[in-house]
């Protein structure tokens, strides 16, 4: 998390954001306060609380992975690059060379585009090669850990929940 970015970026002065919903105890809080003084905390907006819900309800299995879709709320910050973290990711090395690349989003692929398959896109459970469709997703990415550079010259990017 937030600590291991830190071990490997210690002369970094960004600020610090923690997107959460209501399941974030004042001790946590309080803890990640102590150990990270320039934290600030932004709570989920409600659009996108409902627009989940709305999602979930059209398609029930995708709500186990509703609060994935968190990662959305960085269209609401005012910065001139952001690297987004889930709160399990674990940073083994500096990421110099993800800062140093030129383009306006870089993510890493998701766990099935390794073994060449795709996602239903209903349900986005894993889908084989061999019975891949027109309407299966080729290319989804993991969103545990997303880098925007929104001064890169590039068009910008499409952050918009409408």
């Amino acid at each position: 998390m937030m600590g291991t970015f830190l071990r490997h970026h210690p002369g970094w002065d960004g600020q610090l954001v923690v997107i959460h919903d209501d399941g974030l105890c004042d001790n946590s809080r309080d803890c990640l306060t102590v150990a990270f003084p320039n934290i600030t905390f932004e709570t989920v907006s409600p659009e996108l609380t409902t627009r989940i819900d709305q999602l979930v309800n059209s398609y029930p299995d995708l709500g186990r992975r509703g609060r994935r879709i968190y990662s959305l709320e960085v269209c609401r910050f005012d910065f001139d690059s952001l690297l987004y973290e889930d709160s399990d990711v674990l940073i083994h090395a500096p990421l110099d060379d993800l800062f140093e690349r030129p383009e306006p989003f870089l993510a890493a692929p998701d766990g099935p585009s390794y073994t060449d398959c795709g996602r239903n896109p209903k349900s986005y459970d894993p889908v084989p090669h061999d019975q891949m469709r027109d309407d299966t997703l080729l290319t989804p990415f993991n969103s545990g850990l997303m880098r925007f550079d929104f001064q890169s010259g590039e068009s910008s990017l499409p952050c918009t929940l409408g």
